[in-house]
């Protein structure tokens, strides 16, 4: 995923801003951009796959999940509670990037783009 810095450029530190988004997912939104801005590339050859990837470390930037880890007991019910009660929905997630997408904020990899597409025919056929 890259960053089309002709509509959205990160300043020094790697905040940003963005000009027009709905209210419901510009928190999400610009922490995904910086998120992408600050990670490596991921090597990802599906947009669900990406999705998953982004979810996890936004996450654990974002959400805390590194500290309810490392610091909580990791039954699943310590897991349960924060996911519950902190944890930003995948739901919203997926959709703020799915915006960035289509807004032209982000360009996923040509390859990734084409078969999402396709599929989506597949659907809509």
């Amino acid at each position: 995923m890259k960053i089309n810095t002709a509509r959205l450029n990160p300043d020094m530190l790697g905040d940003v801003s963005i000009p027009v988004c709905p209210e419901k997912i510009r928190v999400q939104a610009q922490n995904i951009v910086m998120l992408i801005h600050h990670t490596e590339p991921v090597d990802y050859q599906k947009m669900t796959q990406y999705y998953d990837w982004l979810t996890l470390e936004y996450w654990v930037q974002y959400d805390g999940l590194a500290l309810v880890l490392a610091e909580c007991d990791t039954s699943p019910e310590a897991f349960r509670e924060w996911y519950l009660r902190s944890a930003t929905k995948a739901s919203v997630i997926e959709r703020a990037l799915r915006w960035l997408i289509e807004k032209g904020y982000l360009y996923p990899r040509p390859e990734v783009w084409e078969r999402a597409h396709k599929a989506s025919e597949k659907y809509l056929a």
